[in-house]
Protein backbone atom coordinates (compact mmCIF):
# COMPACT_ATOMS: atom_id res chain seq x y z
CA UNK A 1 0.00 0.00 0.00
CA UNK A 2 3.00 2.51 0.21
CA UNK A 3 3.65 4.58 3.44
CA UNK A 4 1.09 7.19 4.96
CA UNK A 5 -1.73 5.56 3.59
CA UNK A 6 -4.91 6.24 5.28
CA UNK A 7 -7.98 3.96 5.29
CA UNK A 8 -11.01 5.40 6.67
CA UNK A 9 -14.43 2.97 7.28
CA UNK A 10 -18.03 4.58 5.80
CA UNK A 11 -21.03 3.51 6.95
CA UNK A 12 -23.19 5.12 4.01
CA UNK A 13 -26.59 4.07 5.28
CA UNK A 14 -26.51 4.67 9.24
CA UNK A 15 -27.30 0.74 9.48
CA UNK A 16 -23.55 0.10 10.68
CA UNK A 17 -22.33 -1.80 7.62
CA UNK A 18 -18.70 -0.10 7.52
CA UNK A 19 -16.83 -0.20 3.74
CA UNK A 20 -13.56 0.34 3.60
CA UNK A 21 -12.03 3.30 1.13
CA UNK A 22 -8.85 5.22 0.27
CA UNK A 23 -10.64 8.00 -0.58
CA UNK A 24 -10.33 11.10 1.75
CA UNK A 25 -13.43 12.93 0.54
CA UNK A 26 -15.53 9.72 0.45
CA UNK A 27 -17.43 10.89 4.37
CA UNK A 28 -17.64 14.44 3.02
CA UNK A 29 -19.53 13.16 -0.35
CA UNK A 30 -21.80 10.28 0.56
CA UNK A 31 -25.08 11.49 2.12
CA UNK A 32 -26.47 9.90 5.00
CA UNK A 33 -30.62 9.64 5.12
CA UNK A 34 -32.33 7.47 7.27
CA UNK A 35 -35.23 5.69 5.50
CA UNK A 36 -36.11 6.15 2.44
CA UNK A 37 -34.33 8.57 0.08
CA UNK A 38 -34.88 12.37 0.30
CA UNK A 39 -36.48 11.90 3.91
CA UNK A 40 -34.01 14.13 5.34
CA UNK A 41 -31.70 17.12 4.10
CA UNK A 42 -28.56 15.58 2.20
CA UNK A 43 -25.77 16.78 4.64
CA UNK A 44 -23.21 14.78 6.68
CA UNK A 45 -24.32 13.95 10.02
CA UNK A 46 -22.37 15.47 13.19
CA UNK A 47 -23.64 12.03 15.33
CA UNK A 48 -25.88 8.97 14.47
CA UNK A 49 -27.14 7.42 18.15
CA UNK A 50 -29.30 4.24 18.48
CA UNK A 51 -31.88 3.28 20.86
CA UNK A 52 -30.97 -0.11 22.87
CA UNK A 53 -33.68 -1.75 23.03
CA UNK A 54 -34.57 -5.32 21.74
CA UNK A 55 -36.08 -5.38 18.30
CA UNK A 56 -36.22 -1.91 15.88
CA UNK A 57 -34.00 0.64 16.81
CA UNK A 58 -34.61 4.49 16.72
CA UNK A 59 -31.78 6.33 15.44
CA UNK A 60 -31.43 10.61 16.60
CA UNK A 61 -28.96 12.16 14.00
CA UNK A 62 -27.66 15.72 14.80
CA UNK A 63 -26.52 17.17 12.25
CA UNK A 64 -23.69 19.71 11.83
CA UNK A 65 -26.43 22.39 12.74
CA UNK A 66 -27.45 20.60 15.75
CA UNK A 67 -30.43 19.53 14.81
CA UNK A 68 -32.20 16.77 15.17
CA UNK A 69 -33.58 13.91 12.59
CA UNK A 70 -35.45 10.79 14.24
CA UNK A 71 -36.33 7.42 12.94
CA UNK A 72 -39.09 5.30 15.01
CA UNK A 73 -40.31 2.24 13.92
CA UNK A 74 -43.54 0.73 14.09
CA UNK A 75 -42.95 -2.90 14.45
CA UNK A 76 -46.41 -4.19 15.75
CA UNK A 77 -49.67 -4.05 14.19
CA UNK A 78 -52.61 -1.80 14.82
CA UNK A 79 -54.88 0.31 12.68
CA UNK A 80 -53.66 3.73 14.11
CA UNK A 81 -50.93 4.67 15.88
CA UNK A 82 -50.32 7.52 18.27
CA UNK A 83 -46.56 8.39 18.23
CA UNK A 84 -44.83 10.66 20.37
CA UNK A 85 -41.44 11.72 21.32
CA UNK A 86 -39.95 14.02 23.80
CA UNK A 87 -36.40 15.38 24.19
CA UNK A 88 -34.73 16.47 27.54
CA UNK A 89 -30.81 17.38 28.70
CA UNK A 90 -29.57 14.99 30.97
CA UNK A 91 -29.27 18.12 33.26
CA UNK A 92 -32.91 18.09 33.81
CA UNK A 93 -33.09 21.27 31.41
CA UNK A 94 -35.92 21.13 29.46
CA UNK A 95 -35.78 21.17 25.58
CA UNK A 96 -39.14 22.37 23.27
CA UNK A 97 -38.19 19.49 20.47
CA UNK A 98 -40.78 17.55 20.30
CA UNK A 99 -43.61 15.87 18.42
CA UNK A 100 -47.25 13.93 18.51
CA UNK A 101 -48.69 12.45 15.93
CA UNK A 102 -51.25 10.00 14.68
CA UNK A 103 -50.19 7.79 11.92
CA UNK A 104 -51.73 4.81 9.61
CA UNK A 105 -49.72 2.29 7.63
CA UNK A 106 -51.35 2.22 4.25
CA UNK A 107 -50.34 1.01 1.44
CA UNK A 108 -50.21 2.44 -2.17
CA UNK A 109 -51.58 5.82 -1.09
CA UNK A 110 -49.35 8.55 -1.84
CA UNK A 111 -49.82 11.41 -0.42
CA UNK A 112 -52.77 10.73 2.17
CA UNK A 113 -51.86 13.00 5.07
CA UNK A 114 -50.71 10.57 8.11
CA UNK A 115 -50.14 7.85 5.77
CA UNK A 116 -46.79 5.90 5.97
CA UNK A 117 -46.43 3.60 3.05
CA UNK A 118 -42.98 1.77 5.32
CA UNK A 119 -43.22 1.04 8.82
CA UNK A 120 -41.08 3.59 10.15
CA UNK A 121 -42.08 7.31 11.43
CA UNK A 122 -39.89 10.69 10.56
CA UNK A 123 -40.93 14.04 12.34
CA UNK A 124 -40.62 16.97 10.25
CA UNK A 125 -37.41 18.67 10.60
CA UNK A 126 -38.11 21.65 9.53
CA UNK A 127 -41.49 22.12 12.19
CA UNK A 128 -41.44 25.07 14.72
CA UNK A 129 -39.68 23.88 17.41
CA UNK A 130 -37.36 21.89 15.64
CA UNK A 131 -34.61 24.64 16.63
CA UNK A 132 -31.16 23.71 17.20
CA UNK A 133 -29.74 22.17 20.21
CA UNK A 134 -27.13 23.73 22.66
CA UNK A 135 -23.85 21.64 23.09
CA UNK A 136 -24.48 19.01 26.06
CA UNK A 137 -26.06 15.58 27.03
CA UNK A 138 -29.66 14.60 26.16
CA UNK A 139 -32.05 11.66 26.70
CA UNK A 140 -34.84 11.38 23.35
CA UNK A 141 -37.92 9.27 24.82
CA UNK A 142 -40.56 7.83 21.83
CA UNK A 143 -43.50 6.39 22.37
CA UNK A 144 -45.17 4.31 20.02
CA UNK A 145 -48.61 3.49 20.81
CA UNK A 146 -52.24 1.81 19.57
CA UNK A 147 -54.45 4.03 19.65
CA UNK A 148 -57.02 0.96 20.11
CA UNK A 149 -55.15 0.60 23.48
CA UNK A 150 -53.25 -2.79 23.12
CA UNK A 151 -49.76 -2.20 22.43
CA UNK A 152 -47.06 0.34 23.12
CA UNK A 153 -43.74 0.12 22.85
CA UNK A 154 -41.11 3.11 24.44
CA UNK A 155 -37.15 3.45 23.13
CA UNK A 156 -35.26 5.30 24.65
CA UNK A 157 -31.68 7.42 22.72
CA UNK A 158 -29.09 8.78 24.81
CA UNK A 159 -26.91 11.45 22.53
CA UNK A 160 -24.48 14.20 22.30
CA UNK A 161 -24.30 17.70 21.14
CA UNK A 162 -21.14 18.91 20.15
Amino acid sequence: MGENTIVEFVDKTGAGDFKMTTDPHEKETTPHTPGEAGSYPQSRPHGIFVSKEPGSKVTVEITPDRRMLVSVPIDFNAKQYLILGTTRASDGRTSRIEFRAVVSLCKNSPGVPACLEKPVFHPDPAAPGKAALDPGSYIFNAIVRDLAGVAEKTYVVHFEVN
